[in-house]
């Protein structure tokens, strides 16, 4: 597990991850919309692949949690098992 703390996932592989386009990856990014944490490294955004999976989790978590979200007008975007608020 060592190893995985120092990999990372680039813009692309998260968006096809969470089955977004880049476009609105970066928008959700400069809206300080939920998205994976992140570092930049000049213009280059890596995703920790620990954090990520943390991430993931989290949102799991709230799904289950809370079943009323998916009830709101104008539901939140839904990806696999977990949901991203904007």
């Amino acid at each position: 597990t060592s190893e995985k703390n120092h990999q990372y996932y680039t813009l692309k592989q998260i968006c096809n991850k969470l089955h977004i386009a880049e476009g609105t990856a970066r928008n959700r990014l400069t809206q300080n919309k939920p998205m994976p944490p992140s570092l930049r490294v000049g213009r280059l955004r890596l995703f920790p692949i620990n954090e990520f999976d943390k991430w993931i989790s989290q949102r799991q978590t709230q799904n289950d949690d809370d079943q009323t979200m998916m009830t709101k007008p104008y539901a939140p975007f839904v990806f696999q098992h977990f949901v991203l608020y904007g």
